[in-house]
């Protein structure tokens, strides 16, 4: 065999070599894209939770009471009861929620975040509008613990306005005659007990 073939064999088995280290990176690369891609994600649940808060009619929030007060999340779906850029103002100054919401509802919500009231039950508050009105919501809390205090709370706040406008007016119905608007019997024997009462 001539130095000429050997040089064509040899030149011919680099770029077998070449070729075949060629493929194999592809395929390690495919591989290890792969496996990056099915592997769980360790930030997906809060990803997945994002994207409920996001979707949901409710308001879903997490404010947090120490070292400062302060919201950690509220959903989009705020903006669309009071106004837009409420959250961002929520944001930006965790104290707006408490010129926010009713005056005769303030001490319901500084108990709420000092852990003076019962979680288990439904609180019923009304919040202002950027428009100046005020809207009932009905929320649910959980309080969040760390070495025995409350460190934030989360809660889920429905606006319940129609029910409550519902409520008001069945409430002056039953009170009410129909035909004239005058107080009727019932609403006179509540107002007689509520006299003996006093």
């Amino acid at each position: 065999m001539s130095d000429l073939e050997r040089g064509t064999i040899w030149a011919n088995r680099e770029e077998v070599d070449s070729m075949t280290l060629f493929f194999w990176g592809v395929l390690v690369g495919f591989l290890i894209a792969l496996w990056l891609y099915k592997r769980p994600q360790p930030h997906a649940p809060s990803l997945s939770f994002m994207h409920f808060g996001n979707q949901t009619k409710d308001v879903i929030y997490i404010f947090e009471t120490k070292p400062t007060w302060r919201f950690r999340y509220i959903s989009p779906s705020l903006d669309l009861y009071l106004g837009e850029g409420t959250i961002m103002r929520s944001y930006s100054d965790a104290q707006d929620c408490f010129r926010r919401i009713h005056p005769d509802d303030r001490r319901l919500l500084l108990d709420k975040v000092a852990g003076r009231v019962n979680y288990e039950e439904a609180i019923l508050q009304r919040w202002r509008t950027n428009d100046g009105a005020y809207v009932w919501f009905e929320e649910y809390t959980t309080p969040i613990y760390e070495n025995g205090e409350i460190v934030a709370i989360q809660g889920v706040i429905r606006n319940i306005e129609a029910a409550m406008t519902e409520r008001e007016r069945l409430m002056y119905e039953s009170r009410h005659d129909s035909l004239t608007g005058v107080f009727n019997r019932r609403a006179f024997e509540e107002t007689i007990a509520q006299a003996k009462n006093a």
